[in-house]
């Protein structure tokens, strides 16, 4: 009963579903550098979206057919739908993100705005007495 376990994480390896690929995200003087670890999964099968506060990476991790009818002792790659959502705390230049996925490792690069020059200003107190 416990071959196809994978004790360490805790979960049915054999249940096909939402999971999500180890990721990496290193910070640079002007770029975030986002690498996750896609093996075997499509190009066509992977989707970046970022906004002003965040980066989503999704996909789908398939099978292949001739292994769909197998006779498993043991499986330790996950299937399935996956998402990755990261928070972006600083402003990034939308216009310049660039991805790569080689070897099946995407990596996004997502530059840093420039920071403009702080600008003060005195704000006019009023009161109500």
């Amino acid at each position: 009963d416990n071959a196809l376990t994978r004790s360490e994480l805790g979960r049915d390896p054999t249940a096909v579903g939402q999971w999500a690929p180890p990721t990496s995200v290193v910070e640079t003087a002007d770029t975030l550098i986002l690498e996750a670890e896609l093996p075997g999964i499509a190009e066509k099968d992977i989707a970046i979206t970022v906004t002003d506060h965040s980066i989503r990476i999704t996909g789908e991790s398939r099978m292949s057919g001739d292994l769909q009818e197998g006779n498993y002792q043991r499986i330790e790659r996950s299937y399935g739908n996956f998402h990755i959502d990261f928070p972006l705390h600083t402003p990034i230049d939308h216009e310049h993100v660039k991805a790569t996925y080689r070897r099946g490792v995407l990596q996004v690069s997502l530059p840093k705005l420039e920071s403009t020059s702080s600008r003060q200003m005195r704000v006019q107190l009023n009161s109500n007495s």
